[in-house]
């Protein structure tokens, strides 16, 4: 079967690192994969790192568009709808977003019939009546760590594409924990995983720390008043204050699922260093080994590339 992957964007993010992983398995298990970029935006497809990385398991198109040569084009962002529909003759739409209230946003044209709309979150099956939800699949055999948590942390990672907020640097620092983070996203994330106590995140990065045996606290950048920004880009450069879910265990992770672990189901809002600070001191180091379980039981790359075949094999 010929696959096609249509993507806006070759950074390291959590939708392009999602699509590595599937494309990566499925090219291993005998699919014939294409992928291509396509952005007006020239700087986010500026990338050559990422496209280098999945031309090993997918052919990069070259710009020519042939009518109805793929069996299956993967779409993720509306941009691409009217070309998936050109380029193979049934189409699957995967909504990513976990940080709305309502239905009314930026995701496929209902005008535009897909044979399948894949969900990453129960909540966006919800929102916009998906037919399936195929979760964020880590691999497990990639993620793992040998390093365990301290009793008491001395160092955690902001695991995000954003730079952390000014009162959650003062919070660390009042706590004598060496705060971590990246600069821009990376490649290679699991070294500054492995090394750190915990790890602050949300949505597939959570559940990278999860899998690497780290207590995770849900946070992030994904506060703002003007929620649309949220919607379109996954989080706000601008935005200071953050929504939290709190500390991932085993009690309350398959509710945090319920929003692909966005922050946005408990909502608990952290806008300052001593509300920061109340959140940190609640870390148990025992929960990275819970975590690791829970990854292994909900979180596997081969759960989701078995969801896929069973797509496939509907259409």
């Amino acid at each position: 079967m010929k696959i096609v992957f249509m993507m806006a964007l070759n950074a390291y993010t959590g939708v392009t690192v999602y699509t590595y992983e599937v494309i990566k398995g499925l090219s291993k298990r005998g699919y014939d994969i294409s992928v291509g970029f396509l952005n007006n935006v020239k700087s986010q497809l500026s990338n050559s790192q990422y496209v280098k990385d999945v031309s090993k398991y997918a052919k990069i198109l070259d710009g020519n568009v042939h009518e109805n040569i793929y069996d299956v084009a993967f779409l993720h962002n509306t941009v691409h709808e009217k070309l998936g529909k050109v380029l193979a003759k049934k189409t699957v739409f995967i909504s990513h977003n976990g940080m709305c209230d309502t239905g009314n946003w930026n995701n496929a044209d209902p005008r535009l019939k897909h044979n399948i709309h894949v969900g990453v979150s129960d909540r966006i099956q919800f929102l916009l009546q998906a037919d399936t939800v195929i979760r964020n699949g880590i691999d497990l055999n990639k993620y793992t760590s040998s390093i365990a948590s301290k009793k008491e942390p001395t160092r955690c990672l902001y695991h995000a594409r954003h730079s952390p907020q000014p009162y959650l640097i003062a919070a660390c620092k009042e706590l004598n924990i060496k705060l971590d983070y990246w600069k821009k996203p990376q490649k290679n994330v699991k070294d500054r995983l492995d090394k750190a106590d915990f790890v602050l995140a949300y949505g597939r990065s959570a559940y990278e720390a999860m899998a690497m045996s780290k207590p995770v606290l849900v946070f992030g950048r994904n506060l703002h008043k003007d929620k649309d920004v949220l919607i379109y880009r996954g989080y706000a450069k601008d935005c200071q204050g953050g929504f939290a879910d709190g500390w991932i265990n085993e009690e309350n992770f398959e509710t945090l699922l319920y929003r692909n672990c966005s922050g946005w189901q408990n909502k608990i809002i952290i806008e300052n260093k001593d509300e920061m600070i109340n959140l940190i001191k609640d870390y148990d180091p025992s929960m990275g080994q819970v975590n690791r379980k829970l990854a292994e039981k909900f979180l596997s790359i081969e759960q989701t590339l078995d969801s896929f075949e069973e797509i496939l094999k509907k259409i």
